[in-house]
């Protein structure tokens, strides 16, 4: 159930991959630009989880509410999470694409800062049947990469695990009590 979006966001629901709820922000994304995301894992008290999630560019000073999602008949916070790079379009599938990740953390229900050094490698039915073999993963210097399309031969193995360099001095300093929660869904 969606608890709450923020400005230029759609909600809605999806299926096909299972059925749950869905949320987009529509942005006029940049290439080369950083942008940064934060997810929020939490227990309600009541039986179920939400899951809250935020959007900021790098460029500006500020985070913005994506959206909030009730999951019912769990309790749980976050035991592991996933990035993909995914084109929703064959007709584009001669164009590459790339995606970096950089300065990965994740925080404990305590408040402590974890850096994320360490990525393992996957990939969906279209990799794994050997529908398409243009994807690639790993680690540059102080990021991960993913990297997918444009007809290039060097598969990266499903399951490898990679490592960044760390970036402890960029540990965040986040006010999560202090963001966005967006107004109420009807």
């Amino acid at each position: 159930m969606a608890l709450g979006s923020g400005p230029g966001v759609r909600v809605g629901e999806f299926g096909n991959e299972g059925s749950g709820g869905q949320s987009y922000l529509v942005y006029s994304w940049q290439a080369g630009a950083t942008y940064r995301f934060l997810t929020q894992v939490k227990p309600d008290g009541q039986g179920n989880t939400v899951y809250t999630a935020w959007f900021g560019d790098q460029a500006e000073d500020a985070w913005h509410l994506i959206a909030s999602f009730r999951r019912p008949a769990t309790d749980t916070h976050l035991r592991g999470f996933h990035a993909f790079l995914e084109s929703f379009v064959p007709a584009f599938g001669h164009l590459g694409r790339r995606a970096f990740y950089s300065n990965v953390w994740v925080r404990d229900v305590a408040g402590q800062w974890h850096e994320c050094t360490e990525a393992r490698f996957s990939v969906d039915p279209t990799g794994r049947g050997r529908h398409r073999l243009d994807f690639a993963g790993g680690a540059e210097r102080d990021r991960f990469f993913l990297r997918n399309c444009g007809f290039f031969h060097a598969p990266t193995t499903p399951g490898q695990v990679f490592a960044r360099q760390s970036t402890a001095d960029h540990r965040p300093e986040i006010d999560i009590d202090s963001l966005p929660r967006g107004k109420p869904r009807l």
